[in-house]
């Protein structure tokens, strides 16, 4: 008779490296337990075993009285003990079943037995046949879907891959993923990360586009079920194998470069500029001019109306959307509309004159295309830089609408998030009370079903914007605080909480407040781009001697050079030298005054239009 032994809880596995080391443990300990109750899956032997290892090979020590764990269960090398015992029971199995597992140990912890089967050339009720004994002897368990198994234990399966040698596997995945591709030909949308996973562990120097090309789909996938960081898992893997090829293809390069710089802006926008630069040298060394252009439109997320993320005041972004400008013809009309609406909000950041045209033709080029991710970068694009020279009512309700077919559209929610927030800045500028709600609704339902850090800070600052708007200086203090904390940038984060805070004691009457509220003001920041102007707004609302210097600064570089929004910085600039009683005052006032008249004739925006007349 048989006997089936359930295995240890993690409690009871704890009580047994407790016991095994005199409970003196480190206050690390609770990860490396975790970790090791679900490696050997609660098997007293198999725990005991790979202890009895870590400690042989120096990775389990003792220290002060106390045993100190600095190893990464999941990499330690299988115990010899552990590997023999496994072995030795498996050599009792029929060499039938044996081929099945290991097979099966290649395709993974959970596997389909009709495909295992057919990586070796039977049907499937053969294949269960084989696999019996090693389900009544304990080593697979059957699943509750038809026809898939488990290993029992993980360690079990390791022993079988070990066993199955480096070059047999390569040769396995390959297979297994050309099973999955004929086994399942009618649902491959089930099987895309087996498919990526496989072909990418199966790719050789002469054979990686099927790898390429199944890790952009399944990231695709899963960035639409808001699951990034398994995207961005899929295409790290895929520029892997795509970097066995000698010389790598370009095009199979770039392409998840790019993909990579779409999937990472939004909540690291540094790794994304890194994936976007090198995607744009690749493509120019090999002049492909269409990879080019995406290179610089993968960063759509970093410009919106009031952002610009990891531009931090160069030119990079600039002079990459220029330099696919170049290549123009090479572009499709969905690419170029973004690339050249990017470049003239950009351009209008650093400072630089922004050709109307370029922007008027974007939006006729996004019309054309037709795709939402167009529309909403189109959308911003010309919101901003209609900005500078006064929006109309006309040309805002017809971004609006664009950026409403964002949110709503069927789309991964990273584009409905960015949407949302130029959404809900473009209904302030109208004054549009439900618009915003939406908008806001929108972004906070984005942050919570992606869990992105971004989303999270842009849903506080407007919350701290609309307590600004109803003068509620409460909501404003808590909603910056709030935001602040949860800013991607810690530098903006303090710069912007530092101006807010200070907005409000100074319209309670409490300005001798602010320097206790925001610390060292040098310690915001340098003068470049926009923190510049805000910075000498704070010390300005402050009354630190130092103001007229960092004002002296920023007006040396020019009021619109590199800043996320040049309206609001020349509106703080100007407020700045008004507040500091600076020699220049009314000339910067005047500028700021006549840049806003269209705007505030119009309906404008409520915060330009009260930090100039602040000034004024």
């Amino acid at each position: 008779t048989r006997i089936r032994l359930r295995g240890l809880d993690e409690a009871e596995t704890d009580d047994l490296v407790r016991a095994l080391a005199g409970d003196d443990l480190d206050a690390g300990a609770r990860p490396f337990i975790e970790a090791l109750h679900q490696r050997t899956e609660g098997n007293p032997f198999f725990a005991v075993e790979l202890l009895r290892h870590l400690v042989d090979q120096g990775a389990l020590e003792r220290r002060d009285g106390h045993w100190n764990i600095e190893v990464d269960i999941d990499e330690s090398v299988l115990p010899e003990g552990i590997r023999e015992v496994v072995s030795r029971r498996l050599r009792r199995l029929p060499p039938p079943t044996i081929g099945m597992l290991e097979v099966a140990a290649v395709a993974g912890a959970h596997f389909d037995a009709e495909v295992v089967g057919a990586v070796l050339g039977v049907d499937l009720l053969d294949g269960l046949e084989r696999l019996d004994p090693a389900r009544s002897a304990g080593f697979v368990v059957e699943t509750s879907r038809a026809n898939r198994f488990a290993f029992a234990h993980a360690l079990t399966r390791s022993t079988i891959q070990d066993q199955v040698g480096v070059s047999r596997r390569v040769d396995l995945h390959r297979r297994i993923a050309e099973a999955i591709e004929e086994v399942h030909a009618a649902d491959l949308g089930s099987w895309l990360a087996d498919l990526a996973h496989h072909h990418a562990r199966g790719a050789h120097p002469g054979s990686t586009a099927a790898a390429v090309h199944w890790a952009l789909a399944a990231a695709d996938q899963a960035r639409r079920s808001a699951a990034n960081a398994d995207a961005i898992g899929l295409l790290e893997q895929g520029l892997v194998a795509a970097r066995l090829a000698d010389p790598p293809d370009a095009t199979e390069v770039t392409d998840l470069l790019v993909a990579l710089a779409e999937t990472t802006a939004v909540d690291d926008p540094l790794a994304a500029r890194a994936y976007a630069t090198e995607a744009g040298a690749v493509a120019e060394a090999a002049g492909l001019g269409h990879q080019l252009g995406a290179a610089a439109a993968s960063l759509w997320s970093l410009v919106n109306t009031t952002n610009v993320g990891a531009v931090d005041g160069d030119r990079w972004l600039v002079d990459l959307c220029d330099l696919a400008l170049g290549a123009a013809d090479a572009l499709t009309p969905s690419i170029r509309a973004r690339v050249l609406g990017m470049s003239a909000l950009l351009h209008l950041w650093v400072g630089d004159e922004v050709e109307a045209e370029n922007v008027r033709h974007a939006v006729g080029l996004a019309a054309e295309a037709g795709d939402v991710v167009t529309s909403y970068v189109v959308a911003s694009a010309s919101y901003g830089t209609d900005l500078t020279h006064g929006l109309t009512p006309g040309r805002a309700r017809a971004y609006l609408e664009l950026l409403e077919s964002s949110v709503d559209a069927d789309v991964d929610w990273q584009i409905k998030g960015m949407a949302a927030v130029s959404m809900a800045m473009l209904c302030s500028t109208l004054g549009d009370a439900p618009g915003f709600a939406l908008a806001r609704q929108r972004i906070e339902t984005a942050r919570d079903t992606l869990g992105s850090p971004r989303l999270a800070s842009w849903s506080a600052w407007l919350e701290a914007m609309e307590g600004l708007r109803r003068g509620a200086w409460d909501q404003v203090l808590a909603a910056t605080t709030a935001a602040r904390d949860v800013t991607v940038d810690p530098l903006i984060g303090d710069v912007m909480w530092a101006v807010h805070t200070g907005s409000v004691l100074l319209h309670q009457g409490r300005a001798g407040e602010i320097l206790a509220y925001v610390g060292d003001v040098p310690a915001l920041g340098g003068i470049e781009g926009s923190v510049g102007a805000y910075r000498a707004l704070v010390e300005a609302l402050a009354g630190d001697d130092r103001a007229t210097a960092t004002i002296d600064g920023v007006l040396a570089l020019g009021p619109l050079r590199g800043q996320p929004s040049g309206l609001a910085t020349v509106g703080a600039t100007a407020w700045a030298v008004a507040v500091a009683g600076h020699r220049d005052a009314a000339p910067v006032v005047e500028e700021a005054l006549s840049r806003y008249t269209g705007l505030i004739a119009s309906g404008g925006s409520w915060r330009s239009a009260r930090w100039t007349a602040c000034s004024a």
